[in-house]
């Protein structure tokens, strides 16, 4: 056995300081390419124009009572669903609930013909531009 790897249980507690959530008890699958938040009580509002979401997180199992109240901007969502998966690039797909955005899924290998498609925008592009940006890349 390799003294460089760390020994992890099924359920460790983390930090998601992002949120202002100190601990949690989180699930460790090794070979997961996804992961979710267990959100309560989302509301969607406006904060400057922009679309936002507020929440709570019951951070204990089995603990209804303990909360910890979030609040987000939509766009936070998908980066930090990303950034929870430690992809610089992905495909993360939300959708508009009767209530509140929904997190679906998160891609590592995005698919872009759709949302190009549907959209005026160069998708490809700006990934390769930001990608190229983040490696100080010079033309």
């Amino acid at each position: 056995m390799s003294l460089n790897k760390i020994i992890v249980g099924s359920e460790e507690w983390c930090g998601l300081p992002q949120l202002n959530i100190p601990a949690i008890k989180a699930r460790v699958d090794s070979g997961a390419k996804t992961s979710a938040l267990h959100a309560v009580n989302i509301i969607p509002f406006k904060k400057d124009g922009d679309p936002w979401v507020r929440y709570e997180v019951h951070p204990l199992q089995n603990d209804g009572k303990t909360s910890i109240h979030c609040e987000s901007p939509e766009r936070k969502i998908a980066i930090l669903a990303a950034k929870t998966l430690n992809l610089k690039v992905a495909g993360v797909d939300i959708i508009r609930g009767k209530n509140s955005p929904l997190l679906l899924e998160v891609n590592s290998s995005p698919g872009l013909e759709g949302i190009e498609g549907v959209s005026t925008k160069d998708i490809a592009g700006t990934m390769i531009e930001a990608i190229e940006k983040d490696l100080k890349f010079r033309k």
